[in-house]
C-alpha cells in the first residue's frame, strides 16, 4: 500500500505552512506525538472494549479520529469513527474488537506512512543560513 493511498500528505504540508510556524516543526512534532502516543490509545482501546464501557470507548475512538484526520490518515480516522459510532451505540462485544484489531492493522501501514511523510517535509525544509558571530 502507498503512502498516499493511508496518509494524504496535503494535510501536514498545510500544517508546516501555517504563519508562525517554525519551518514546518509543527507538522514533524504532532506526527511524533502521535505516533509516540498510538500504543497507548490502542491498549485504552482494548481495555475499554473489554470493560464493556462504551462511553469511553467512543470518547477514545473520537480523540484518535481526530488525530487521524488532522494528520491526513483518512483511512485510519474512517475506522475510529466507525467504531466510535458502534460504540456510543451500545456496541463493546465481539463488533469492537474486531474493529480494533481493524485498526491495529490499519496503523501498521499508516505509521510508516505518517514517518515518511514528516521525514520528506523535513527534508523540504530550507537550511537556515550559518551566521557568523562578529570578532
Amino acid at each position: 500500500m502507498s503512502n498516499a493511498s493511508v496518509v494524504d500528505p496535503a494535510f501536514l504540508r498545510r500544517l508546516a505552512k501555517l504563519p508562525g510556524v517554525d519551518e514546518g516543526n509543527l507538522a514533524t512534532e504532532l506526527v511524533h506525538s502521535f505516533v509516540g502516543r498510538m500504543p497507548q490509545i490502542m491498549e485504552q482501546l482494548r481495555a475499554h472494549a473489554r470493560e464493556g464501557d462504551g462511553a469511553a470507548l467512543s470518547r477514545q475512538a473520537h480523540s484518535l479520529r481526530g488525530s487521524a484526520l488532522l494528520l491526513g490518515a483518512t483511512p485510519l480516522a474512517e475506522l475510529a469513527r466507525s467504531l466510535e459510532q458502534d460504540a456510543r451505540e451500545g456496541g463493546t462485544s465481539g463488533g469492537a474488537a474486531a474493529a480494533i484489531e481493524a485498526i491495529d492493522t490499519a496503523w501498521a501501514s499508516t505509521h510508516p506512512a505518517l514517518l515518511a511523510v514528516s521525514g520528506e517535509l523535513a527534508a523540504e525544509r530550507p537550511t537556515p543560513p550559518h551566521r557568523h558571530d562578529a570578532e
